[in-house]
């Protein structure tokens, strides 16, 4: 998806917060290419023409949009909650009738449950051990420290220390 494609599918409240924080100086576009003539411009005390800056702002706008979002979209995880938990911190905040609370129940039933599970945080249990790697020139078995891990959840085995373990899928702190 292109910068401008991004910008064109926001939703009204994301385009305002975004063009909020631009006329407040808190974000930066980084579009500009720094261009020899325009730094020069700059270093000079003159003023770089308004086209080359609408040049380079269209150039970003046409680039692929990376993680960056409009908001802290893409920088907060979703939280979710459970439904039953709703209701009964619905029902504990304000006090309803059995038919208002029966619409309340029916409204919260009709939201799509995400598809979640909880995160498993594993560590990984590393320790050394001969291991063989083959024969040398006469016939004698060759050994050398090797470094295997295994997983605090699941006792999976690996020479490679990742961040998830790739049986049961827990993050490694």
């Amino acid at each position: 998806m292109k910068r401008y494609e991004q910008i064109i599918s926001a939703s009204v409240e994301e385009l305002a917060r975004f063009l909020v924080r631009l006329s407040e100086n808190e974000g930066e576009l980084n579009y500009c290419r720094n261009l020899p003539e325009c730094m020069a411009m700059a270093d000079s005390g003159g003023e770089i023409p308004q086209e080359k800056c609408v040049g380079c702002m269209m150039r970003w706008l046409k680039e692929e949009a990376t993680a960056e979002r409009l908001e802290e979209r893409g920088k907060q995880m979703p939280e979710y909650i459970a439904k039953g938990k709703a209701k009964e911190a619905v029902d504990f905040a304000v006090e309803l009738s059995k038919s208002e609370y029966d619409m309340m129940c029916d409204a919260i039933n009709q939201i799509p449950a995400a598809d979640v599970a909880p995160v498993v945080h594993g560590r990984w249990k590393g320790w050394i051990t001969p291991a063989f790697y083959g024969l040398d020139d006469f016939g004698e078995p060759i050994y050398r420290d090797a470094t295997f891990y295994r997983c605090s959840i699941c006792s999976r085995k690996s020479a490679i220390k990742e961040k998830f373990c790739p049986s049961c899928g827990a993050m490694m702190d």
